[in-house]
């Protein structure tokens, strides 16, 4: 049941009148469409989306050196302009030792924007280094260091629920693209922030090594340190290596990294790269970002289709195809979007001229009046909004999905 929207005024934002509490579109039905232009931030968060908020800041990122290893943050805002996020030194905070930057700064960058912490990706010379930055106290949390040979290991960083874990690995597509670099590395390194600095825990290495973009990482926002990869082949995770078996299918794999410990895995159902991956904010499905990438130097990537699976059982619940054309990169890693109560979830092509379909999804939560209760405050309130709310701690964290009552 979809709603007309070609008579709504600019935004394609239905009038009020559209809804009442007898007419809710059935699950996996269109609710409405709207032109790729007109997705800003202020219309995703008339429909109950956060995630473009914290997109819109993390692709404007700039990051400026100062002399003495001293850098500044800023992100570009709605308005155009640029405004300071945070400035610090590197200077650990937990140990006070300084972090030494040796050599010719080639490249800064934000990596990963996490409501708690940032990532600063440092490329040097002859090596990468990862700062972790508490962004809203300004003080640098940990830092990690690998070298390469010749080309920069231009890496992407996934943060934990709470922070305290990092999953980091190569962004091929980035390298291949600036560089035009065939080489790679396949390793998915697991780290936790403690001390001062980021501890390699163990190294997941991912087998498809012609573009490194055929495994999707995905943390349960339920548990801290529960995340789960799909991969193209079996791995062994507690030894971080490849299974030997040649039959191994695509497969789909829960784990604790904290315990290091595999805790089910399943057949993926995809023959298609995956792109990436993204929980719902309860926790209750995950979707898989499948793209048709070109081998060619130009790395062209068209959508292919969107699945669903079931963060539980790791099984198939839907899938959704998306068949166009030459997709923008800038657009590709926004979709899907899940709303802050998982009523909806929006998917595009990411063409240019394409639209935004916003997609009710089957209710999970709607059996107690609890439930009710937290869909009605969580879908009124932005998530940045939900700690300051003037309720318990055991309150705030049955709002954030973290707790039962």
């Amino acid at each position: 049941m979809g709603l007309e929207t070609s008579k709504n005024a600019p935004g394609c934002v239905p009038p009020l009148s559209s809804f009442t509490s007898f007419q809710k579109p059935k699950p996996w039905s269109q609710v409405v469409s709207i032109p790729i232009n007109k997705w800003k931030p202020e219309l995703a968060e008339f429909w109950g989306f956060d995630h473009m908020e914290e997109w819109w800041c993390s692709k404007y990122f700039k990051v400026s050196k100062r002399p003495w290893s001293s850098f500044s943050v800023a992100y570009r805002c709605g308005s155009g302009r640029d405004k300071k996020l945070c400035s610090f030194t590197c200077e650990v905070l937990e140990t006070g030792r300084e972090e030494k930057l040796s050599g010719f700064v080639k490249d800064l960058s934000v990596i990963a924007f996490h409501q708690l912490i940032i990532v600063v990706q440092v490329i040097l010379s002859r090596s990468v280094k990862l700062l972790v930055v508490n962004w809203k106290s300004g003080t640098l949390l940990g830092t990690y260091s690998f070298f390469y040979n010749r080309e920069p290991c231009f890496q992407e960083c996934m943060p934990s629920p709470d922070g305290s874990y990092l999953l980091c690995r190569q962004n091929f597509l980035l390298r291949r693209k600036c560089h035009h670099v065939m080489s790679f590395d396949s390793n998915i390194r697991v780290l936790y922030v403690k001390d001062g600095l980021c501890r390699r825990m163990f190294i997941i290495e991912d087998s498809l090594v012609l573009n490194c973009l055929g495994s999707g990482i995905s943390f349960d926002p339920r548990y801290p340190s529960r995340v789960i990869v799909m991969a193209s082949r079996q791995q062994d995770v507690t030894r971080g290596q490849i299974s030997d078996d040649e039959d191994a299918s695509g497969c789909i794999q829960m784990y604790d990294i904290h315990e290091c410990q595999l805790l089910k895995s399943a057949e993926s159902h995809t023959n298609t790269m995956i792109h990436h991956m993204r929980h719902t904010p309860d926790g209750s499905f995950f979707a898989v970002l499948c793209v048709n990438l070109s081998i060619f130097i130009n790395c062209n990537v068209s959508v292919h289709s969107i699945q669903f699976y079931n963060s539980d059982t790791l099984q198939p619940v839907r899938t959704i195809s998306l068949q166009g054309g030459i997709s923008k990169f800038s657009h590709i890693p926004l979709f899907p979007m899940f709303s802050r109560n998982t009523d909806l979830v929006a998917i595009s092509t990411g063409e240019q001229n394409s639209n935004v379909q916003l997609i009710q999804l089957p209710s999970q939560y709607h059996h107690n009046l609890q439930d009710i209760c937290r869909h009605c405050i969580v879908g009124l309130t932005p998530r940045r909004f939900i700690d300051k709310l003037p309720l318990p701690a055991k309150l705030i964290a049955f709002l954030k999905y973290e707790v039962r009552l």
